[in-house]
């Protein structure tokens, strides 16, 4: 029996989703758009809920058009833009939209993490030196300009991770966000405490790591059943 796998791509501007056989031909294809964000100069954001709506939508066409194939799929990969911030409250709720990775708001929270960390030991350490692509400064960005949002915050995840939460209620993060954040080991592959503590920042906003090609967990059947996949035969 031939069996299927999902790919689900958050985008920029729209969440894809694929239908690919086990020959690597891929029989079905879907995409639904959002927007870009810049409320103020520099800012780039989005909404992580409505990347989730739209997960969904483009699940459920790719059933409309493929209603056996879809039945036969044995495991959903996610992709995305590397490295978008969603910021979870204790619930597993977004607080703020996303903080996109060509946000540039920053520009202080760079410098100062700059002026703290020795940034050849950074780079030998993390394969980069202090950038606004990094994760640590726009968290602090938002821990200095937003304290209530700050403080209600209890997970990050990037963009891919967060629709990966979605579907099976596991926390986690694709390794390639976690070497984007600034803030860990490429070497030993873990978390860099004495570049997080300085900035108010702990490990355990961060769940566990895991390498591209790993499987994370299951699919809710809740998840299933939502995105019209109820009756998977796998």
């Amino acid at each position: 029996m031939m069996k299927y796998t999902m790919g689900i791509d958050i985008g920029t501007t729209s969440v894809k989703a694929v239908l690919i056989s086990t020959e690597g031909r891929i029989i079905a294809e879907a995409n639904c758009a959002h927007d870009l964000m810049s409320p103020h100069t520099n800012w780039a954001e989005e909404n992580a809920d409505i990347w989730w709506e739209n997960t969904i939508r483009a699940v459920k066409k790719l059933a409309a058009e493929r209603p056996e194939e879809i039945k036969q799929v044995s495991c959903i990969g996610c992709s995305g833009m590397v490295p978008a911030i969603v910021m979870l409250d204790g619930n597993g709720f977004p607080i703020r939209n996303t903080i996109q990775q060509n946000d540039a708001r920053a520009v202080k929270q760079i410098a100062h993490i700059a002026e703290t960390i020795d940034q050849e030991e950074l780079f030998s350490r993390t394969g980069g030196y202090t950038n606004q692509q990094h994760v640590v400064p726009r968290l602090l960005w938002v821990k200095e300009n937003e304290p209530e949002i700050w403080a209600k915050c209890r997970k990050v995840l990037g963009s891919y991770d967060y629709i990966v939460y979605k579907l099976s209620g596991t926390y986690s993060l694709e390794i390639n966000w976690a070497v984007e954040s600034g803030a860990y080991d490429i070497h030993n592959r873990c978390w860099i405490d004495e570049y997080l503590t300085p900035f108010g920042m702990s490990q355990e906003l961060f769940p566990q790591v895991n390498a591209s090609m790993s499987i994370v967990a299951e699919t809710l059947p809740e998840m299933e059943e939502l995105m019209g996949m109820s009756d998977r035969i796998i």
